[in-house]
């Protein structure tokens, strides 16, 4: 199995919890956990690579068995050509463990149970330092204490909470995510989580139609960023890479990286670091 930027499957052989994939964000391997079988969310973003996506929780995680498949995938990477045989020579790097999948990780009861068994098997493996723990989250229930617990045990382990900002206000989120959220609850969940855990801010970015996002919307996502500067380490600014898997997304296309940079360009005017990818 070669892995590429463009497919993002999150079932890989037999194993029902990890997914290895190679992701142009992380610039190498990241090995994914997949807390949401059933394809469950509380958000609907209209660009989700998750098809047959279902409003709900997902249901509760056989810790064992996940410690199997992350034992299986540990030695596999770390034993065997894994990573020269699976991604491209500039990028055989584990770069992280990503608690990702088919829908919101934190919606999980056993959220905490999982992020305590990584930090365990890297130490045991010698990679608490080298691989970093990542959590993609859209920052929901992070005044839910067992995800805050969670969200400590993960700053222990060379963690990192990679925490989405697709829309600034409740007009907006109401567009990409399907939900609303004000720019009020979007600045709280952002200054709780930076308080527990290390934050990048990671937002995607794309045409719905013909339309590019709009000046309004560009001059919204910089002033929050301006505002709310000190929560954050820096940002990830993204498009599509592959095709959204929802009705809503049928008609979304990738923004040129030129479309991107210029973004990038004006809030590093403000000392805010962007990666940006195409």
């Amino acid at each position: 199995m070669n892995l590429t930027v463009n497919e993002h499957p999150t079932k890989y052989s037999v194993l029902q919890y990890l997914y290895p994939v190679f992701s142009r964000r992380a610039e190498g391997l990241s090995l994914g956990i997949n807390l949401n079988l059933n394809k469950s969310c509380n958000w609907r973003c209209i660009y989700c690579q998750v098809p047959d996506l279902i409003r709900g929780t997902p249901e509760r995680i056989n810790l064992d068995k996940l410690e199997i498949e992350l034992r299986y995938m540990l030695n596999l990477i770390m034993n065997t050509d894994y990573l020269k045989l699976n991604l491209p020579e500039d990028f055989q790097v584990f770069k992280d463990i990503a608690l990702a999948g088919d829908g919101e990780p934190t919606l999980s009861k056993d959220f905490f149970e999982v992020v305590d068994l990584i930090g365990r098997l890297k130490i045991e493996y010698n990679l608490f330092k080298s691989v970093k723990t990542i959590l993609i989250t859209n920052g929901s229930k992070i005044d839910n204490v067992q995800v805050q617990e969670g969200l400590k045990s993960l700053a222990n382990q060379n963690g990192l909470v990679w925490f989405k900002i697709d829309g600034t206000n409740n007009k907006e989120t109401n567009i990409i995510n399907q939900i609303n959220v004000s720019t009020v609850n979007i600045k709280h969940r952002l200054e709780v989580t930076s308080k527990l855990c290390p934050v990048v801010i990671q937002t995607c970015m794309f045409k719905i139609g013909i339309y590019e996002p709009s000046l309004e919307q560009i001059d919204n996502y910089i002033n929050l960023l301006k505002e709310v500067k000190p929560n954050f380490d820096y940002v990830l600014l993204y498009t599509i890479a592959r095709t959204p898997q929802l009705l809503e997304g049928k008609n979304l296309t990738p923004l040129s990286l030129e479309f991107l940079n210029k973004i990038a360009a004006k809030l590093n005017e403000f000392g805010i670091i962007v990666k940006c990818f195409g």
